[in-house]
């Protein structure tokens, strides 16, 4: 990871816009959980939920699975880059995914999928926190300090800490087929345990983390920094309180995750001589497309050409793969760290020789 910079002093280098970095990688689902828990206590109840939750999925959360396809397969110097998370596993997922479909679909054991659906599942935890800390990591690199080895610990360790509360959360939540176990006491215990233990404790480490990073650098660190860990947390609170939040986290983490390979893309764009309104336009379009085509069209089609396929099974098998395979690719081609990385991300703040 990025390691402390050699000056302190705060810069104006941005993904987009500061304001829009900083309303897309949590602001903006800050500020809305905090409206629907304090001014919206029924919305769970809303019988509008699903339909507006549909349409808001294939608007951002299809998109942000797709996003890592195109940054991917676009280019062959990506796929040469990148051939465990471009060849090797895709076709392992595919594999696995095809065979549990066959085997609900033909002989009726559903185990498999099943375990395939609690892998996905228990890999997001991974995901939301990677995600959060890379963000605060680009953007305390943007600003001109980055974090030290102790802050960088504390951080995320927190982060670790409410990754743990993520998958207690889900396994004890989340119902496949009646075998949650959110109606076992025994667990219910350690849930709650857990809960108000968990929580507090990483959001502590995360904070002493930040103090430590405030006291160095002599300010308070810039809102990109603060933002994606403040609404980590606050997702999972709203979590905790209604398990139904997390239709409203998942959308906000793809609208965190969106930021960035839209820079990239534009960038891309830039080095071609495109316009970055085409290029962005371009690129809304592609993953829009590609997300509606994959997560609704595809299942069908498969589904007419084989007739015995299960349509719920079909799109169930389809968006596991596409998970997992996001999930694996996205810790794989967004390190930091890899010099490749930073000069797609930030090309445009280099100065023109």
């Amino acid at each position: 990871m990025l390691s402390s910079m050699s000056t302190e002093k705060p810069t104006t280098k941005s993904i987009i816009h500061p304001v829009v970095d900083t309303l897309a990688i949590g602001a903006l689902s800050i500020g809305f959980l905090i409206f629907l828990l304090l001014f919206e206590p029924e919305w769970a109840d809303s019988p509008k939920l699903a339909e507006r939750f549909i349409v808001l999925t294939a608007l951002l959360n299809w998109p942000h699975f797709m996003a890592t396809y195109a940054l991917m397969y676009r280019s062959s110097d990506t796929i040469e880059r990148y051939p465990m998370a471009s060849k090797v596993m895709p076709l392992a997922i595919a594999a696995a995914c095809t065979a549990a479909v066959v085997a609900q679909v033909v002989v009726g054991y559903e185990g498999s999928l099943k375990l395939l659906t609690w892998m996905a599942g228990g890999y997001l935890a991974w995901h939301y926190t990677g995600q959060t800390w890379g963000m605060m990591a680009s953007f305390s690199h943007l600003d001109g300090a980055g974090f030290q080895d102790g802050e960088r610990k504390l951080i995320r360790t927190g982060l670790r800490v409410l990754l743990l509360w993520h998958l207690i959360w889900f396994f004890g939540t989340v119902d496949f087929g009646g075998d949650s176990l959110r109606h076992d006491a025994d667990f219910l215990m350690v849930y709650s345990v857990a809960t108000y233990l968990l929580i507090p404790v990483g959001s502590i480490l995360g904070g002493v983390g930040l103090w430590r990073y405030r006291q160095r650098i002599d300010r308070i660190p810039s809102p990109r920094v603060l933002v994606p860990f403040l609404a980590i947390v606050l997702w999972y609170v709203a979590m905790a309180i209604n398990p139904v939040a997390i239709f409203w986290v998942q959308l906000s983490h793809a609208l965190q995750y969106l930021l960035f390979p839209m820079r990239v893309e534009i960038n891309r764009g830039a080095k071609k001589k495109k316009n970055p309104y085409f290029a962005a336009g371009m690129f809304v379009m592609i993953v829009l497309g590609l997300g509606v085509a994959l997560f609704e069209f595809f299942p069908r089609l498969l589904t007419w050409a084989i007739p015995v396929a299960s349509l719920a099974a079909v799109k169930l098998g389809i968006g596991v793969f596409i998970n997992i395979h996001h999930y694996f690719a996205d810790g794989v081609i967004w390190k930091i760290s890899n010099p490749a990385v930073r000069n797609e991300l930030f090309a445009h703040l280099k100065k023109p020789s």
